[in-house]
């Protein structure tokens, strides 16, 4: 069973729906409810998430230095938007999971049959969304301009460092996409 988001008003919150629920997933599913009062807290836009990567210090040298920028603004953000944020960079890092951007990332680049290291990939797609919107996109579009033997790991980390500086508490949620690698089946067929 997948896990599944539903976005309701709540007046259409009714015993309806919570049966509807314990249909399609049991009665032992968990749930977890945000409540958005209305007009509150913008949703995060693509423009936003971008204009937030272009914060990242390259200047620094350092990862931990380099994302400090981005932690920094998230920190000040409403706790909404910080999950809009992880779900944002969840969906670019599953479009980027695929073989023929595996193939194209230097020496560890996926070979048939040979070992892959699937954290390393991971990293590789991390450094491609870290270099910003127009480099994404081009990479989307030209697999073959995928970064060679560098990576940003610190990217992944930047949402659940910005929730414990900002809760005190750790980060546990579970995005729209799942990014590990081999999760997106489409990019990985022959």
């Amino acid at each position: 069973m997948q896990t599944a988001v539903y976005k309701i008003k709540v007046e259409e919150l009714n015993k309806k729906f919570i049966h509807n629920l314990e249909d399609d997933h049991g009665k032992g599913a968990e749930l977890e409810i945000k409540v958005y009062p209305k007009g509150s807290n913008p949703r995060m836009t693509e423009a936003t998430f971008w204009k937030i990567i272009s914060l990242l210090n390259w200047e620094e040298g350092e990862d931990l230095k380099i994302v400090e920028p981005v932690v920094n603004h998230l920190t000040t953000l409403p706790v909404r938007q910080l999950y809009e944020f992880q779900d944002i960079l969840s969906e670019k890092l599953f479009l980027l999971d695929g073989k023929k951007f595996a193939k194209n990332i230097g020496e560890l680049s996926y070979k048939k049959g040979q070992t892959f290291s699937v954290d390393h990939f991971l990293d590789v797609r991390a450094c491609v969304v870290a270099n910003g919107e127009k480099y994404f996109n081009w990479v989307l579009e030209n697999p073959k301009d995928m970064p060679k033997d560098t990576y940003f790991e610190a990217l992944l980390y930047v949402v659940s460092n910005a929730w414990e500086r900002k809760t005190g508490k750790e980060f546990s949620y579970l995005p729209l996409f799942n990014y590990m690698t081999y999760s997106n089946e489409l990019g990985w067929k022959n």
